[in-house]
């Protein structure tokens, strides 16, 4: 697995997701990670429409504190009714992402989520070669910036991008540039606790044996069976057996905190003005790095 490197020495910086924020302005929101001591931020595709005075405003608090800036680039959503790429959104999406990278210190990586087609069967499943052609295109507009790109693992058994064999068989499809993936540790516990995969039964082993170069952690905890986004200490993600394989693996990528208030009845932001809504954003963030600075 090659590296690629921090901007900083040290334990791997920890941001925050911008889209779990609410409240105030955009402006508002970066302060509030500024002013608590997070190191990075990450957009969601829907920056997009951010209002270009406040996004400027934005873009210059990130660059004076120095944030590492990522961007989580989804697409399924935006699909053709055949199931094709919307190239008009994908490729408004990518402008978005060298926008940023040339108005802060830079964008270090562009991941996606993984696109799902219904098959004849009814079953909803990973397609390899929308995929392919999505990677493809990201990596032709943005590797040009230094800009990495990647795909986020998911949970679902045989039918979703989460096995070890489907990222190594992605990698090979994709060998004419470095891809790299976004791992959502939350995802990857009900993968290692709930698909029933063999040789990937915990985090370590899983996590140990990815095929792909992690660019970026999401962090959020469940019990292993629902995506719940919960606040770190909630459920039984392993930190320390995480933690332990991304060293062992030399991870010199980014932590991202992508904690909601209470997915399951659609509540998603955190009002930064409410410490009741942020101070399991902030327990979250002290969590990573005491796990980190344990490890031996």
């Amino acid at each position: 697995m090659s590296i690629s490197a921090n901007t900083k020495c040290g334990p791997p910086p920890v941001g925050m997701a911008v889209w779990l924020l609410d409240g105030g302005q955009l402006i508002d929101r970066i302060e509030w990670i500024i002013e608590n001591g997070f190191e990075g931020v990450s957009f969601l595709q829907n920056a997009i429409d951010i209002d270009r005075h406040e996004r400027r405003d934005a873009a210059a608090a990130i660059s004076s504190a120095q944030l590492y800036v990522t961007y989580h680039g989804n697409v399924h959503h935006k699909l053709k009714e055949s199931g094709g790429l919307d190239t008009d959104f994908t490729g408004r999406m990518m402008d978005d992402v060298i926008w940023w990278h040339e108005h802060t210190n830079g964008v270090s990586s562009c991941c996606s989520d993984p696109i799902n087609l219904s098959k004849e069967n009814g079953m909803t499943a990973f397609d390899f070669d929308l995929n392919k052609t999505h990677m493809d295109s990201m990596a032709g507009r943005l590797n040009k910036y230094g800009i990495r790109v990647g795909i986020e693992n998911s949970f679902g058994g045989k039918n979703k991008f989460c096995t070890l064999k489907d990222m190594a068989h992605m990698k090979e499809m994709c060998s004419g540039y470095h891809i790299g993936m976004l791992l959502d540790a939350a995802h990857a516990n009900i993968h290692v606790r709930n698909d029933g995969i063999e040789h990937e039964g915990n985090m370590a082993a899983y996590v140990g044996k990815l095929p792909l170069e992690v660019l970026e952690v999401h962090f959020s905890d469940n019990f292993g069976t629902q995506d719940e986004h919960k606040q770190l200490g909630y459920g039984n993600v392993n930190l320390h057996e995480l933690f332990g394989a991304l060293k062992s693996n030399g991870f010199a990528g980014k932590f991202t905190i992508e904690i909601c208030v209470d997915i399951l009845s659609g509540k998603y932001g955190s009002n930064i003005f409410d410490s009741r809504q942020t101070d399991k954003l902030l327990i979250s963030r002290d969590k990573i790095r005491t796990a980190w600075s344990a490890l031996k």
